[in-house]
């Protein structure tokens, strides 16, 4: 029979594994918004005409074309929006199951929930700036068929290649787009699910003491080339909660994974941008947490 540490932690590790899965499932539902954006736009353009056309077409072209990118950009961002809510419960969750499970109680204040909506703004606006990239793009090609730069059937054919309608050639922009927007969902969604747990575990060492309850890096191995430093931590023993993990690496300090206040600052992309890890709570070995948790297991044992 396991032990009561061992129960605890594996209730963490399962709710880490789903916050390590919830990008990519989120990333697959925007990969389907996508899809079915472009076949609209590639649909709406092969309806007009190949030749004869009028300013007035041209112009009506273009405003359906940035209604199609309004909506995307708002798909877009309520898909990342929902992960990050989610990863945001799935934060606090690995601290308030297992403790709760183990009859510690679960109740330990108000998380930071102007941090959450900070993040899904930030978001929101990143991916509102690519799709208007994307139709800065699809405008010029447009003003140009309008100065009687290129004919308006190839520039038809230009956007609907820029838009990915053949199966091959170079990446199209919006393949591109698709790309930064996941960058960003691979990278926020793990953020708030750090800032989330961070915020609990330290309320919990302000209830239990801060020598009873650390906090654990957790390294998830997703990435094809994985930071080295990101490894070692994962492999590094837990620290007091108000201490900053030294990435032994880079020698970057951050209060945890996707710190946005890492130091130096410089070092904020190269230690964030889809980094898949997590923290998880920790009970001190010999502590009076780590008694009162098995304590806590034999009396349930025995009701």
């Amino acid at each position: 029979m396991p032990s009561a540490k061992e129960e605890f932690t594996e209730r963490v590790n399962r709710l880490l594994r789903e916050g390590r899965d919830l990008p990519e499932e989120v990333i697959r539902r925007m990969i389907r918004e996508l899809e079915d954006a472009r076949r609209d736009a590639l649909a709406r353009l092969a309806g007009l005409p190949n030749e004869g056309y009028t300013r007035f077409q041209l112009d009506a072209v273009r405003q359906d074309l940035d209604r199609l990118l309004d909506e995307l950009g708002r798909r877009l961002a309520n898909q990342v929006g929902q992960g990050q809510r989610r990863g945001f419960e799935i934060g606090r969750d690995v601290v308030d199951v297992p403790f709760g499970r183990a009859g510690l109680g679960v109740s330990y204040g108000r998380l930071p929930l102007e941090d959450l909506a900070a993040a899904t703004d930030y978001s929101a606006i990143a991916i509102t700036n690519i799709t208007n990239e994307t139709r800065g793009l699809i405008n010029a090609a447009l003003r140009r068929s309008l100065m009687g730069g290129k004919p308006f059937h190839e520039t038809i054919n230009e956007i609907a290649g820029a838009l990915g309608g053949t199966e091959k050639g170079p990446p199209s922009l919006w393949s591109k787009a698709g790309e930064r927007a996941f960058r960003i969902a691979a990278t926020e969604i793990p953020t708030v699910q750090a800032i989330a747990s961070d915020a609990r575990i330290g309320q919990m060492a302000e209830r239990y003491g801060k020598g009873a309850v650390q906090k654990d890096w957790r390294h998830h191995p997703v990435a094809r080339v994985p930071r080295v430093g990101h490894l070692l931590l994962g492999a590094s023993p837990p620290i007091p909660v108000d201490q900053r993990f030294v990435n032994p690496d880079t020698g970057a300090t951050l209060r945890f994974p996707h710190d946005p206040a890492v130091e130096p600052a410089a070092q904020s992309a190269s230690e964030n941008i889809q980094c898949s890890c997590a923290m998880a709570p920790h009970i001190a070995a010999s502590s009076a947490l780590d008694k009162r948790l098995e304590e806590s297991r034999a009396r349930a044992l025995a009701a």
